[in-house]
C-alpha cells in the first residue's frame, strides 16, 4: 500500500511540477502525502496513517498536510462506499469458507416476564431451549439482578432480558410465547 501510494504521489507531484514549473514543487513531498492518502483510503485508519508516515520520515513539517490528505482520502473512500481493505478480505475469506455473517440488523433486546404455568416456569435456565443465536443476558427477580447461569431456576414473575438477532423477528416472538401461558 505504501509503495503504491508513493508511486502515485510521485507521479502526481511530477505532473504538477511539469504543469506549474514556477511553484518549485518538491516531488518527494507528494510521494510522502500519497503514502498517507493511499493507506488511509485503503484501511480507513487516518490516525494510524499519519503516525506511520511521521515515524517513517521523521519530518513533522508536513503534519498539517498529512492530516488534510488523510481526511480527504478517508472521506472520499467513505463517500464512494468502498469497503475497507481488511473488511473486504475478511468477507471474501468467510465466503470462501462457506461462513455467512448477517449484517442486516442490529440485535434486539427482548424483556419479558415469566408467567405462572408457562414453558419457562419452574425450569432451570440450562433446560430451556431458546431459538438459535439467542442469549439470556439478564434475570431479574424481585428487583434483584441474578447472573443468568444454567443453574438459575426460573420462576413466575422473573423478568428475562434476551438478545435476539435483529434479522429474526420470529425468534423474538418464540421467546415471548415461551414466557406466556399457552
Amino acid at each position: 500500500m505504501l509503495l503504491m501510494g508513493a508511486v502515485v504521489g510521485l507521479l502526481l507531484g511530477r505532473g504538477t511540477a511539469a504543469a506549474m514549473p514556477g511553484l518549485g514543487i518538491d516531488e518527494t513531498t507528494f510521494a510522502v502525502l500519497g503514502m498517507a492518502a493511499w493507506f488511509t483510503g485503503s484501511v480507513r485508519a487516518p490516525m494510524t496513517g499519519i503516525v506511520l508516515i511521521l515515524e517513517m520520515t521523521g519530518n513533522y513539517n508536513h503534519l498539517f498536510s498529512l492530516c488534510a490528505v488523510s481526511l480527504t482520502s478517508y472521506l472520499t473512500a467513505e463517500w464512494l462506499r468502498d469497503p475497507p481493505l481488511y473488511e473486504a478480505l475478511l468477507e471474501e475469506d468467510l465466503k470462501l469458507r462457506g461462513i455467512q455473517e448477517h449484517h442486516d440488523a442490529a440485535p434486539v433486546h427482548v424483556v419479558m416476564s415469566v408467567q405462572h404455568g408457562s414453558v419457562m416456569d419452574e425450569r432451570m435456565l440450562c433446560d430451556v431451549t431458546l431459538p438459535p443465536n439467542c442469549l439470556v443476558i439478564g434475570v431479574e427477580r424481585g428487583g434483584a439482578e441474578l447472573v443468568p447461569t444454567g443453574a438459575v431456576k426460573l420462576r413466575a414473575g422473573d423478568h428475562l432480558t434476551v438478545i435476539v438477532p435483529g434479522n429474526d423477528p420470529a425468534a423474538a416472538m418464540r421467546i415471548v410465547e415461551m414466557c406466556r401461558v399457552p
